[in-house]
């Protein structure tokens, strides 16, 4: 893979199921699990980018619950 420089950042963003392969895969890389283990984050050095490897649902922000709140007067 070609570069424009050693130094410019990269990232990559990997949309897949976390299946117990792919789990693997990723600790065999140093990728670090998130809070909720929906998604993965690391450093490649060899390639020197930056990964986020995630489920579709570890990408999409969750739905906000509207809460009704009552104000008496």
């Amino acid at each position: 893979m070609s570069v424009a420089g050693d130094k410019i950042p990269a990232f990559a963003y990997v949309v897949c199921d976390i299946t117990p392969s792919m789990h693997a895969e990723l600790k065999m890389s140093d990728a670090m699990p998130t809070l909720d283990q929906r998604s993965y984050y690391g450093y490649h050095w060899t390639f020197g980018i930056y990964s986020r490897s995630s489920t579709t649902a570890g990408f999409l922000p969750m739905p906000s619950v509207a809460t009704a709140s009552s104000s008496t007067a």
